[in-house]
């Protein structure tokens, strides 16, 4: 396993990106992270997508490691979500 953040400039994660990772983190689906954030689910799909490409992530649970791990979203703040 890779340990040390990717240094291409590109790989920079935007900002809408480590929302979404955040989000992802709190156990939030793509429709719930949507209407949290007032986009589409695409505009989720896309964001995920784009940030596991950028990580070289194999899924979102992945992604939200990396993205931890090397420093792009910290988890300071995520409350995971309860199911009634």
């Amino acid at each position: 396993m890779e340990t040390t953040a990717p240094a291409v400039a590109s790989r920079e994660l935007t900002e809408q990106e480590r929302r979404i990772l955040r989000h992802v983190a709190a156990d939030g689906t793509n429709d719930a992270i949507a209407k949290r954030l007032y986009v589409s689910t695409d505009v989720v799909k896309t964001g995920l997508r784009n940030a596991c490409q950028k990580l070289g992530a194999r899924n979102r649970a992945h992604a939200v490691a990396l993205a931890t791990q090397w420093g792009f979203i910290t988890l300071d703040h995520v409350v995971p979500r309860h199911e009634p």
